[in-house]
């Protein structure tokens, strides 16, 4: 999956995200298929906001029981649009009330550079968050802050821009 920020009808940072996601399919046997996924595009774009967000997910298809994907299964595209989550004016001004969450992110390498659909480590640790919280911070089981349940880590000091390392866990964003 990727989400994307749509500024003025056109796709913000468009040639990573689609690079990382090419990547993904690759590592996931996904065909991606690149006319399609572009068909689909243009239509989001032309048809909502001209700012917003999109999700785009990929999966193998459906068929089949079991884990092993059935030769005849067809790629799934879904693209959804959001507009602009409210708020962010003053979360960019004023700053996000976030929580610590007590569930850690799990180690698995391999997956790091990939932005999969296989999120439970955030969906529980969301679980925890209440109104109060716009955020949940997520580390690993060794106390390491790597990122949001549903963002990135960034740190400034003086001038200089710091974020966690994602050698062990954590999602490239």
């Amino acid at each position: 999956f990727e989400t994307i920020r749509i500024s003025g009808r056109q796709l913000t940072l468009r040639s990573p995200h689609m690079r990382r996601l090419a990547a993904g399919c690759k590592f996931l046997n996904i065909p991606l298929q690149a006319d399609l996924l572009e068909q689909d595009l243009q239509q989001i774009l032309t048809s909502n906001d001209p700012d917003g967000v999109l999700k785009i997910m990929l999966t193998r298809g459906s068929g089949g029981r079991g884990y092993h994907p059935p030769g005849s299964a067809a790629p799934l595209r879904v693209l959804q649009f959001f507009p602009l989550p409210d708020g962010m004016e003053a979360v960019r001004h004023q700053g996000a009330r976030v929580k610590l969450c007590d569930h850690p992110l799990s180690n698995n390498q391999s997956l790091v550079p990939f932005k999969h659909m296989c999120r439970l480590d955030q969906v529980i640790a969301s679980g925890e968050l209440s109104e109060a919280f716009s955020e949940g911070i997520m580390s690993t089981e060794t106390g390491q802050v790597i990122e949001g349940t549903r963002s990135n880590v960034f740190m400034a000091k003086g001038t200089e821009l710091y974020t966690p390392s994602l050698e062990a866990a954590g999602v490239q964003g």
